[in-house]
């Protein structure tokens, strides 16, 4: 059966800033900043067709385009390693323009230190005929047994094993990917026509850096799929190679490749054994040249001489590093240098590059084809596709999303969609449509500023969070478009494209030469505005008009908080071009305000709504100046060097500094905070036993919009241990956002429907918080801990 196929890889991440070296989750909001300040999201697709997101645990994560061919999906999968890279360097660069220096590690690994695990998941399309549950079953030995060919290796605590997801494997087939973590996600989620295909989600490799690994981990993975999926049912001879019991089996092989595993019938074979079988099996259906690999990978093992194929398996590579590394210095087995150096192996430009770089392992792949893979995707299935359609959107700066079933163009006219069902079809008579509509008529809505960026989209997938701790520092990825943010593009390698909101490529003649010819005002007399607050208002000016400068009228004054100037707001608005007094844009039809950050928008916009009042309806008016005369393509369909831009901004809520609000004294039952609005609160835990019952008590009675459940919150928090009376958890010094939904137990219920504003007080039984306790923070099986969280914002959710 023909297939497409792809590889997700979630990195390991390590930064230090300042000296001080960050939390996993700080780290993260770090190395995404640039995908948030250019995208408005930190989960995006590339014209290249693939996609990097943060996922759970604050993991960077690269999911590949749709490939037909193994070698097309390891330059994709190489290529992946490079964009995150350059992602961590043009955050650096970001960082230090704000006066911050911080050093990113980025590991292609599965284990962290303190023995968390992390995947590399490999898709697979299969038939919709294929009977999940009884093809795994026949799989499980074939997968259990894999790491011989292709594991990445670990050393633990002295002791090497040939696999570092083996140890965190459970079972053969769930969906609960992280709590049983099997070898396949039962989650039946094709990402194409659901009535022709499955999708097959195998979460049992390890993520490879040596390129033969890789080929070996995905090619005879196809081959064996050639016997499980094919119309008259899976190949009965698998059935003799069934395990008894496949999670001890995949302790056993990591330990040793030739323990002597017990099969379903009695009998005992070593995994090299089980492989050799497989290999029988479905040789056939391999490439000669994998197949031949694969042959060559059993015989040295089976001979006793790993060493033979050490420069294309991976996990032998490493022991042998690690090997001479300990006979040269005359190490212990349990050095931490050892340890040290077993970490370095993975890090993205390090020590395995060295390897590759001197010959000492093999490269498959070909450095001009990596480079290329960056910019474009496979030209032989639906990447191809979607990834013409980014760079036409991108071209003419319409406002759009992507995921890898559809297309859409966000009109004001109504949101066009194209659905890319078939995997296989790189091209699309209704999406080339749509693309010469394009091409014919590109609408530019006001906030797209030039469209999200050369390279890199917004992703209609949700960006998601750690389920369990609320210290993932909950990435400012907003729910809602950032209106006016002038994007730059990522760039493919290191160096970074700057940002229009920063410097321009606009040709420095533009402004000296306006086309819009009209004396300015001093005033705001020739535009009239009727229409209740919170209602679609009717604006008139008297055109042409044009104003001196931005001017600001306040039409009705709220009695909310300030708009900050580092903050973010919720707006309704409605924009009109002062030369021609027509609408170009407006978000109260749609019943879907816009939340953004003020430093992330034009100056005329920001100046206008910086101490502005929630509840507040403003009008504003910005000469070109302050709005798209340095990059005009950026501005509304229509606009012109010179333009003013008319606003009627109804700010809906506002982001605060810090508390404000009644304060309410607690019972004294409750642990003692103490400190200022402005200050980090101190948490004294009162003597006695923890509650058996979670307390949420406001502390600040804020008066800001409530929290609702499908909400982002944007908060500082600090969290104690009632058992040790220390803290645990500091988010306070840096606000961060994140979905309510998404956080621990306690927080989801103790923080819904209070407002913004507030300062609240969580007592959490393990229940509510750490079921299991936890590493970060670091909480004991069966600790209460103690939060007091202040909210700062709130805004509708992904």
């Amino acid at each position: 059966m023909e297939r497409v196929l792809g590889v997700e890889t979630e990195y390991g991440l390590s930064a230090r800033a300042g000296g001080r070296r960050l939390s996993a989750p700080e780290a993260a909001e770090l190395l995404f900043r640039p995908l948030v300040a250019e995208h408005r999201a930190s989960d995006v697709f590339g014209v290249n067709g693939g996609r990097l997101y943060l996922d759970v645990g604050a993991h960077p994560e690269y999911a590949t385009p749709e490939c037909r061919r193994v070698g097309d999906l390891l330059v994709a999968d190489r290529a992946g390693d490079q964009l995150v890279a350059g992602l961590a360097s043009r955050a650096r660069e970001l960082a230090a323009a704000t006066g911050t220096d911080v050093a990113f590690r980025l590991f292609k690994n599965n284990v962290d230190s303190f023995g968390n695990s992390y995947g590399c998941h490999e898709n697979y399309l299969v038939s919709r005929e294929l009977e999940l549950t009884g093809a795994v079953e026949l799989l499980a030995a074939f997968l259990v047994t894999r790491p011989v060919l292709c594991g990445a290796g670990r050393l633990h605590a002295g002791r090497f094993t040939i696999s570092q997801r083996a140890a965190h494997l459970h079972t053969e087939l769930s969906a609960l990917t992280t709590r049983l973590r099997p070898l396949v996600n039962t989650r039946d989620e094709p990402l194409a026509d659901p009535a022709r295909y499955r999708r097959l989600h195998v979460l049992a490799g390890d993520s490879n850096l040596l390129e033969a690994s890789g080929w070996l981990k995905v090619g005879t993975m196809l081959a064996v799929l050639e016997l499980l999926d094919r119309p008259e049912g899976p190949d009965a001879r698998l059935a003799a190679l069934r395990l008894a019991d496949p999670a001890a089996a995949l302790r056993q092989v990591a330990e040793d490749p030739m323990a002597p595993l017990e099969l379903a019938d009695g009998r005992r074979l070593s995994a090299v054994e089980v492989q050799r079988a497989h290999l029988d099996l479905a040789g056939e259906y391999a490439e000669p040249a994998l197949a031949a690999l694969w042959g060559e990978v059993l015989d040295a093992l089976a001979d006793g001489e790993p060493d033979r194929v050490a420069d294309r398996v991976e996990w032998v590579a490493k022991r042998r590093l690690l090997t001479r590394f300990r006979e040269r210095h005359g190490l212990a087995a349990d050095d931490p240098r050892l340890a040290q150096l077993d970490l370095a192996y993975h890090e993205l430009g390090g020590a395995f590059g060295v390897l590759e770089q001197s010959g000492a392992v093999v490269r498959l792949t070909d450095p001009a084809a990596v480079e290329a893979a960056l910019t474009a995707p496979p030209a032989d299935t639906r990447a191809a596709a979607r990834g013409a359609f980014l760079a036409a959107a991108q071209a003419h700066g319409v406002s759009y999303g992507v995921d890898w079933r559809s297309c859409t163009v966000h009109d004001p006219t109504g949101d066009r969609t194209v659905p890319l069902d078939d995997p296989f079809a790189a091209r699309s008579d209704a999406l080339d449509a749509l693309i010469a509509d394009l091409d014919q008529k590109g609408t530019v809505p006001f906030w797209s500023g030039g469209g999200p960026g050369a390279g890199l989209a917004r992703g209609h997938s949700r960006v998601r969070y750690p389920l369990r701790v609320p210290s993932a520092r909950m990435i400012p990825a907003l729910a809602c478009l950032l209106v006016l943010a002038a994007c730059g593009s990522p760039s493919a390698t290191p160096s970074t494209t700057a940002s229009p909101s920063t410097s321009t490529s606009a040709t420095p003649t533009a402004s000296a030469t306006p086309t819009a010819t009209v004396t300015p005002q001093d005033n705001l007399d020739a535009i009239t505005v009727t229409g209740k607050m919170g209602a679609l208002p009717t604006v008139k000016v008297k055109t042409p008009y044009a104003v001196d400068k931005t001017r600001v009228k306040v039409l009705h004054q709220g009695t909310g908080a300030k708009a900050l100037a580092d903050g973010s707001v919720t707006v309704h608005y409605y924009g009109a071009l002062g030369r021609t007094g027509k609408k170009f844009e407006e978000s109260f039809s749609s019943k879907t305000p816009a939340t953004f950050p003020l430093a992330q928008v034009i100056t005329g916009f920001k100046a206008g709504l910086e101490g502005q009042r929630a509840g507040s309806r403003v009008l504003i008016a910005m000469p070109g100046s302050d709005a798209y005369d340095a990059s005009p393509t950026s501005g509304p369909t229509g606009y012109q060097v010179g333009d003013t831009l008319i606003f009627v901004v109804d700010i809906i809520a506002v982001s605060v500094a810090e508390p404000s609000g009644k304060v309410v004294q607690p019972p004294s039952s409750l642990p003692k905070v103490t400190g200022s609005a402005s200050e980090k609160p101190v948490v004294t835990i009162p003597s006695g036993n923890a509650p058996s019952k979670m307390t949420a008590f406001s502390l600040i009675e804020g008066t800001g919009e409530k929290v609702a459940k499908t909400d982002a919150i944007t908060a500082r928090y600090v969290g104690y241990s009632w058992k040790t009376g220390s803290l645990i958890d500091d988010g306070f010094a840096t606000p961060t956002t994140g979905t309510l939904s998404s956080l621990i137990p306690g927080w989801q219920t103790g923080l819904l429907g209070k407002r913004v504003g507030s300062r609240v007080l969580l007592v959490l039984p393990p229940a509510d918080g750490f079921p299991e306790g936890s590493n970060n923070p670091p909480v004991e099986k069966g600790d209460t801990v103690v939060y007091v969280v202040d909210i700062l914002f709130t805004q509708p959710g992904s």
